[in-house]
């Protein structure tokens, strides 16, 4: 079965967390569309996490820090190494939920070509856990955001 591809590129930041990298690239590459371009940045030298990745997935583009440069400057490397114009960024164990995800997210730019940055999240369930955190950051950065006439938008897809 071949998956159509969209004009993505998925970026991976990883350490140490072989397993949980390597089912993050199984999800983020079984999406449908999937990226048209995975990359992972392996912080620090992990010959396990290197070979595991290099043998799993073959197709996914490598770039590697001898020396520890944390997970920003990962995304940094990532970000400059990545060839679309569009990019989905991932940790070593975070990964999207919906198999269509990819092509959410670029119908969001399509209806927000000015936004710059798109953050995914799940919606606050009420019992204090992640999805709530991502709720009250949103609802932070609106409050601090309006003083500067600058406004989000929650869009639901």
């Amino acid at each position: 079965m071949v998956l159509s591809k969209i004009p993505v590129t998925a970026i991976v930041t990883a350490h140490d967390r072989v397993e949980q990298t390597l089912s993050t690239l199984e999800v983020i590459q079984t999406c449908d569309p999937s990226p048209a371009e995975i990359v992972v940045h392996v912080d620090g030298t992990n010959p396990l996490l290197i070979k595991a990745i290099k043998k799993d997935f073959p197709n996914v583009r490598l770039i590697v820090s001898e020396t520890s440069v944390g997970p920003g400057g990962g995304r940094n490397k990532l970000i400059e190494a990545a060839t679309n114009e569009f990019v989905a960024s991932f940790d070593d164990d975070s990964y999207p939920i919906d198999s269509d995800y990819f092509a959410r997210a670029l119908r969001v730019f399509e209806k927000f070509p000015e936004a710059a940055v798109v953050c995914a999240g799940v919606s606050g369930r009420g019992d204090g856990g992640v999805a709530d955190l991502c709720d009250w950051v949103a609802r932070e950065w609106d409050r601090q955001r309006a003083d500067r006439k600058v406004q989000s938008t929650k869009y639901e897809v």
